[in-house]
């Protein structure tokens, strides 16, 4: 949020969050939410880079519940399948825990009760543009979609200060997307145990500080960190789960219309 370090990370580095949209879920957001919460982040970053309002303290994370141990040895073989299709071979320790839907409802909840009356204004003047834009509706804000968005959409999320794995889910047993969803977290604690992401995120951040900033460093790390964890991802989908029950394994694909 606008002059806050990045939410879900207690050292201001960007997270890795799934959401619902990709290859993990078919329900789909619009373009036009999609869109507003970019407008957000960058409001996000030109607070913080322009100075904007007093900075506020960052939200404490919920604690995390540990997996239950019937499901500790599913856990470590889709974190193996999943390190086999990366074509890595290491010991990638991970933290690994369960947050509730409601837990993570009320973190976006506390998140957007703290944003200042300045920090709104400043919204306002995106909403605006957005909205003679028709990217959304007369009657939709930046704000609450993220709130939304960050509180309903969100599957798992990688820590990257302490190398956390978090699964959104109250359950005892783990579902095909579960399991979509942990292939693609595992990936991030794979890329930190082959690189110091922290200096790549710390540069990234220092970037993003300058007065005029240069590059699009940030923006492209998130792409090839994201991109990384997705085609892995979509690998142990097509690998290791097969197609979804309601899609016939000899399914081809729809032709392409022309024009």
């Amino acid at each position: 949020l606008p002059s806050r370090p990045p939410i879900l990370d207690e050292r201001a580095q960007p997270p890795n969050v799934r959401l619902k949209g990709g290859t993990v879920s078919r329900a789909s957001r619009s373009l036009s939410r999609r869109l507003a919460l970019a407008a957000l982040a960058l409001l996000s970053v030109a607070t913080a880079c322009g100075g904007g309002s007093e900075e506020q303290p960052a939200i404490d994370f919920p604690e995390t519940a540990p997996f239950p141990p019937a499901l500790e040895a599913r856990l470590h073989e889709i974190r193996d399948q999943a390190m086999t299709i990366r074509g890595l071979t290491l010991d990638a320790q991970v933290d690994e825990g369960m947050l509730t839907r409601d837990q993570l409802r009320a973190y976006f909840d506390e998140a957007e009760a703290g944003v200042t009356e300045d920090e709104r204004r400043e919204m306002e003047i995106y909403n605006q543009a957005l909205r003679m834009l028709h990217i959304i509706g007369p009657e939709d804000d930046t704000l609450s979609l993220s709130t939304e968005s960050g509180s309903e959409d969100i599957l798992g999320l990688y820590m990257h200060a302490g190398k956390k794995l978090i699964l959104i889910s109250d359950a005892t047993t783990l579902s095909r997307e579960d399991k979509s969803v942990l292939a693609h977290e595992y990936t991030h604690g794979f890329q930190h145990a082959v690189f110091d992401m922290n200096e790549f995120y710390e540069f990234a951040e220092r970037e993003a500080r300058k007065d005029d900033p240069a590059t699009e460093y940030a923006t492209t790390l998130s792409c090839l960190v994201e991109g990384d964890a997705t085609v892995s991802q979509g690998l142990y989908e097509q690998l290791v789960l097969g197609p979804p029950p309601d899609v016939p394994a000899d399914a081809s694909p729809p032709a392409a219309e022309n024009g």
